[in-house]
């Protein structure tokens, strides 16, 4: 878990460190927005664009990271995940939480490694002035949704029903 919570903190470091490092150099107005081609067709200014950023990755790996504590809190009724009747019970209820977190900061990495490169792209199109690199973005996109559908056949896997058990309703 250590591991998991470190690579998130690390891609948050990194995402920082890139803002910084490059912000004196950003033009005041900035290309937001590409089509297929790696052409502009929308922009927002510098302190906007940035502010996006910011709420796109806190925002999706901040509810990720921090749903387990909302299962926790919620009625057991209104908790969504596979075999809640084996994992929700008084005696699993810990063991479900911890999972949880732990495929929850390997999806909220997944989401942040994403955006990391996406600006990295949007800002190196920025700064020099040239069109946005369309076959890295999709090549990333592609690694992401393979990574996110992947990822869901795993949180599937982690909570079926122990051999010998079976489900409580």
């Amino acid at each position: 878990m250590t591991l998991r919570i470190s690579i998130l903190l690390s891609l948050f470091v990194a995402a920082t460190l890139q803002v910084y490092v490059q912000l004196l150099e950003l033009p005041p107005v900035m290309a937001s927005h590409f089509d297929m081609n790696g052409v502009p067709d929308e922009w927002m200014n510098r302190g906007s664009l940035i502010l996006n950023y910011a709420i796109w990755l806190i925002f999706p790996t901040g509810i990720l990271s921090f749903s387990p504590l909302l299962v926790k809190a919620l009625p057991v009724r209104l908790v969504s995940l596979p075999n809640k009747g084996y994992w929700m019970t008084p005696d699993n209820e810990e063991k479900a939480i911890k999972k949880l977190f732990m495929v929850m900061l390997e999806e909220s990495s997944a989401i942040a490694l994403f955006l990391v490169v996406s600006f990295q792209l949007i800002l190196e199109a920025n700064l020099k002035e040239s069109s946005f690199n369309t076959r890295v973005f999709i090549t990333m996109l592609t690694l992401f949704v393979a990574f996110t559908v992947l990822w869901v056949i795993r949180v599937f896997i982690a909570f079926r029903i122990p051999p010998g058990h079976r489900e409580l309703t």
